[in-house]
């Protein structure tokens, strides 16, 4: 299941909104990026529109930088 700000497609996973705000992400930009591996093993990759949404999302989801 894909996470807010995330798209599945064939093969890869397209991002088109910060995980955080909602902020539209523009693709030809650098955007920082976390992930996350929940109980189940999944790993969740999220993507941001700055290195502030990232802290933030990293706080609510209280993981290690």
């Amino acid at each position: 299941m894909a996470k807010r700000g995330a798209r599945d497609t064939p093969g890869d996973v397209e991002f088109d909104r910060c995980a955080n705000c909602g902020s539209e992400l523009g693709m030809d930009e650098w955007q920082p990026v976390s992930t996350v591996e929940g109980e189940d093993g999944v790993l969740s990759f999220y993507a941001f529109c700055d290195d502030a949404c990232r802290d933030a999302h990293a706080r609510d989801f209280d993981v290690e930088e």
